[in-house]
């Protein structure tokens, strides 16, 4: 099993370059980690309220920082209401996901939607991935 997964990584690394490499390196720590269905919805709406450097005005920032924290609290709750035994340790090691990898994936998936208006064939789309980036 570990053979074929690892000749699968082999083929697959140089067809998708870094994306595959950093999809890998987010992947591993979940495995390890045993993730949950909460901790992976936790991590997908931390990501999406990240407001990142798209121009948010200062009270979308506010009301952006208040969403995360309410994720945070609210994963810190289902670990203290599921037993887990060391609930800050396993927020942290979850939360490093955030630092270390997640924005490298974030950075290449938006390398692949800027290369979308370079075909010629979708400008209403590059016209509303501006409009939506801006807001």
């Amino acid at each position: 099993m570990r053979a074929e997964w690892l000749q699968d990584k082999v083929l697959k690394c140089p067809a998708y370059g870094e994306d595959f490499s950093t999809i890998y390196k987010i992947q591993c720590p979940m495995v390890t980690l045993r993730f949950t269905e909460a901790e992976m919805m936790a991590l997908r709406l931390v990501n999406f309220w990240n407001p990142g450097s798209i121009g948010l005005t200062v009270p979308t920032v506010s009301l952006v920082k208040k969403a995360t924290e309410k994720v945070i609290g609210e994963l810190f709750t289902w670990y203290k209401d599921n037993g887990v035994a060391d609930a800050a340790t396993r927020m942290g090691n979850v939360l490093l996901l955030l630092l270390e990898h997640i924005p490298n994936h974030m950075k290449n998936l938006y390398e692949a939607v800027k290369l979308i208006p370079t075909f010629g064939v979708m400008y209403e789309w590059d016209s509303f991935m501006t409009d939506l980036l801006k807001t």
